[in-house]
């Protein structure tokens, strides 16, 4: 009985809900292609068959476009060159490189730097670096110099009289890197010989310099800074021997602490000294500190202090006709900075208002002129041949930033108010021993207003780099020597440009020129202008090994960089570079 209820109740359930669905049925059929057959769907029944795994997952997609990178085309396709470039040797915690080449004329080459292998934080390097010239120099004469009219140039007889200018750098590189701070120290020998008809330089000179600071980013700033010099010139003039012993020391501190949010005090001290001996007795120091704020706010960061300096000199007027050292430091000078950033990692305006004190010591002139005779403007000249510079003050502004991580830029401008300013000179003596022309490059110091505008850029991509610089210059002398036993000045060149440009084809072959100018330099007589134009080539064979060439002077013009001496020629230079 209770069966027949419940089989009656489904009947009755079951009949309510077709009733239902009948209201909403469509009884029409469609027709479409929803439904897509694909390979996958329909499997074939599995073969026992050795088939190899790399079939089963080849790889169908190939690229056909053979006009895109890197084919361009069949003409240039060179399938067995696209990837045959040398790659960057694993870092084996040593490393060796040496470059050394000759070549006609002689200019001989040699760089060696080895770095020991080192683990922690110190770090340690040997380098020793040799360059310079050996062979023939353009006789360099003076024209019309009673006149004030002259002309120094090569007189184009094209006689030739030997020389050698060659220096020799050998030293080593201590780093220590810590946590809060870094320790450098640096030591250094170096070897100096010079030669032509009239004098000779054998300079040797032993140096150091050590630096301690604190790395940014904490609340504290300090730097330390340190180089000492000890040095000779045993020079020959006209066969007599003219010793000359110096000794130079430089030293800075900075130090400062942040006492408000963004803002730090900051006091940087320092000194110069110089003390010589032998053919010339004196002794100058330069001190000098500067108290000053910093601030930091967003992209704005500006620093502006007063400095104040002193020098201090002791002077015996041993063998010179006119005191050494002479020129007295103003007491204050401005110390401003500015930078504001526009662009992140793109531009940044900056400005600075600087100015100081110079002494000019011996090695910084040596090294200016390679055949500077301190002897004949120490006996026949009423200019000093070791004085102090003041630069007043001097104000800069530019622009500097980078494009597109390639292009990096920096345009500026920049006035100074200079009182003895250096400048390369002219000795023209009635009383020198030196007969028939009395012609000796020399230096001259010269009260100055300078305006300097220049342009750095530099380029770096994969298959180029390149880098240049252009200065113009619009200066104005105030007070120029005209007595006869004094020295010449010989003027800044109103413009000057270098740059280079290199390369490189699957970083293997490596191809360059360069450019070096400077325009005429005029006053009392004129030193003409000059463009050194050379190119470079380098192949490498593999990551360790490379070939290089390269000349210079290619439009062979006569290139006064030393007023009286000048290299003979074109010259070329090839030679090997190895890396382990």
């Amino acid at each position: 009985m209770n069966s027949s209820r419940l089989t009656l109740t489904v009947l009755a359930l079951a009949a309510c809900l077709g009733a239902a669905n009948a209201q909403t049925f469509n009884p029409s059929v469609e027709v479409t292609n929803a439904y897509e057959g694909k390979p996958v769907d329909a499997r074939k029944q599995d073969l026992a068959m050795q088939i190899p795994d790399s079939l089963l997952v080849f790889d169908y997609d190939f690229d056909y476009s053979v006009f895109d990178n890197p084919y361009k085309g069949s003409y240039e396709f060179s399938p067995y060159l696209i990837n045959m470039k040398p790659e960057p040797v694993p870092y084996a915690g040593r490393n060796f490189y040496l470059r050394a080449g000759a070549g006609y004329s002689l200019h001989p080459e040699l760089a060696v730097m080895y770095a020991p292998k080192t683990s922690g934080r110190w770090k340690l390097d040997f380098y020793d670096s040799f360059q310079g010239y050996l062979g023939a120099y353009r006789h360099i004469r003076g024209y019309g110099f009673s006149s004030r009219e002259g002309y120094l140039a090569d007189n184009h007889d094209g006689k030739t009289f030997s020389g050698h200018d060659l220096e020799n750098d050998l030293g080593l590189n201590l780093r220590g890197d810590f946590r809060r701070s870094a320790l450098t120290l640096g030591v250094n020998y170096k070897l100096l010989t010079v030669a032509d008809t009239v004098i000779t330089h054998l300079y040797n000179e032993a140096s150091a310099r050590l630096r301690f600071a604190l790395k940014p980013g904490q609340k504290a700033t300090f730097e330390a800074v340190a180089d000492g010099k000890i040095g000779g010139d045993n020079m020959t003039y006209l066969g007599n021997g003219y010793a000359l012993s110096n000794k130079e020391v430089n030293a800075r501190f900075l130090a400062g602490a942040e006492i408000l949010p963004n803002t730090r005090f900051l006091l940087e001290a320092g000194t110069a000294v110089g003390v010589y001996s032998r053919v010339i007795v004196t002794s100058v120091a330069d001190v000098w500190a500067t108290p000053k704020l910093a601030w930091s706010y967003g992209p704005l960061t500006v620093s502006a202090g007063v400095k104040s300096a002193h020098i201090f000199v002791w002077d015996p007027k041993s063998k010179s006709l006119v005191p050494q050292h002479q020129k007295k430091s103003a007491l204050l000078y401005p110390d401003a900075h500015l930078n504001l950033r526009i662009l992140d990692q793109g531009l940044s305006l900056y400005a600075d208002a600087t100015g100081g004190n110079d002494i000019n010591a011996f090695s910084k002139l040596l090294a200016r002129n390679h055949f500077f005779n301190q002897v004949y403007q120490l006996s026949y000249s009423w200019v000093p041949t070791l004085d102090n510079t003041v630069v007043r003050y001097k104000a800069t502004a530019g622009l500097r930033g980078q494009v597109a991580g390639a292009l990096q830029y920096n345009l500026f401008a920049s006035y100074a108010y200079i009182e003895n300013n250096l400048l390369d000179g002219l000795l023209i003596s009635t009383r020198t021993p030196v007969n028939p022309v009395p012609l000796a490059a020399a230096f001259s110091y010269e009260d100055m207003k300078l305006l300097t505008a220049g342009v750095d850029l530099a380029w770096k991509s994969d298959r180029i780099a390149a880098a240049g610089n252009f200065r113009y210059n619009k200066a104005e002398y105030l007070n120029p020597s005209t007595r006869i036993n004094d020295v010449l000045y010989v003027p800044l060149p109103d413009f000057t440009a270098e740059g280079s440009v290199t390369y490189n084809w699957a970083e293997r072959i490596y191809v360059g020129v360069s450019a070096d100018f400077s325009s005429e330099r005029a006053a009392f007589f004129v030193v003409p202008s000059y463009v050194d134009l050379g190119v470079s080539a380098e192949y490498r064979f593999n990551r360790r090994t490379s070939f290089w060439a390269k000349g210079g002077n290619l439009l062979n013009q006569t290139i006064q960089k030393s007023l009286t001496r000048a290299e003979n020629g074109v010259y070329f230079t090839a030679g090997i570079c190895l890396n382990f």
